[in-house]
């Protein structure tokens, strides 16, 4: 009878997180690549810029073009601990913080943003590239307090450009040095319970490109004078790169950047 229940309530939970995934754009049988995007190339570069940002609660600046510059064909960024009062004429925080990052990339496309609590993601594309994506889907999964709370977890959206497919995830893992084991069983959650694409394979193994940013929490388990010794005599290192980097660090306000671009 509990082996039946157990089914059940799986068989449930299933269907619910199948359910909140959501479709931007519908799939489509893209052919030849006869697009603008190709033209008589097989193959083309793509410019990737990803970023993730723990906002700490606090209101972003209006113009963000000091960090998303331009230059890449897609822009997707993730943010945490985004909640502050939305200023006048917002519905959310969700509703500003895509402004103000529409606003800094005026002549880009956005492909999809989803919310998870107070964690939001966005995607944005040079028109160019944005006609020829499709297959937009995003979703979620919480693993916050009793596995139902949005302040922990990941958000993550998958589309196809042409016949290629990429996966974005951004997440929000356990904080605390000694909450390891607990990070790691949010990641593995995480890729068990978002529901994108193919229900038979992981989320980590069903597409030709998966992008993972966030604040992962991860801890080197030494003193920051331990750490800044080693990073000072590793060979190669220019010392006064190095110092800069480290003071920077140290100065570092709570909500700041991360990014990487490729």
């Amino acid at each position: 009878c509990c082996q039946a229940m157990g089914a059940f309530c799986g068989r449930c939970i299933a269907a619910y997180k199948h359910f909140r995934t959501v479709t931007v754009r519908e799939k489509r049988t893209f052919g030849s690549r006869s697009g603008k995007l190709w033209a008589n190339a097989d193959k083309i570069p793509l410019k990737i810029f990803t970023g993730t940002w723990n906002m700490g609660n606090a209101k972003p600046a209006a113009n963000l073009k000091e960090w998303l510059r331009p230059g890449y064909d897609l822009y997707l960024i993730g943010v945490q601990e985004c909640h502050y009062s939305a200023p006048s004429g917002f519905h959310n925080c969700l509703d500003h913080w895509s402004h103000c990052v529409e606003e800094s990339l005026p002549s880009y496309t956005t492909i999809c943003k989803h919310a998870m609590g107070h964690c939001h993601i966005i995607c944005l594309a040079a028109p160019h590239v944005s006609s020829c994506i499709h297959g937009v889907e995003a979703s979620h999964e919480e693993t916050g307090i009793g596995g139902v709370l949005g302040n922990k977890g990941g958000i993550a959206l998958s589309f196809f450009i042409g016949d290629t497919s990429l996966c974005f995830v951004s997440s929000h893992l356990a904080a605390h040095q000694n909450k390891l084991e607990r990070r790691n069983s949010d990641f593995a959650h995480i890729i068990e319970g978002i529901y994108l694409g193919s229900q038979k394979k992981p989320l980590t193994n069903q597409f030709t490109h998966v992008i993972w940013v966030g604040d992962l929490n991860y801890r080197i388990d030494m003193s920051c004078e331990d750490c800044e010794r080693l990073v000072r005599s590793s060979p190669g290192v220019n010392s006064q790169s190095t110092t800069s980097c480290l003071k920077c660090g140290r100065n570092t306000r709570p909500s700041t950047y991360s990014t990487k671009g490729r």
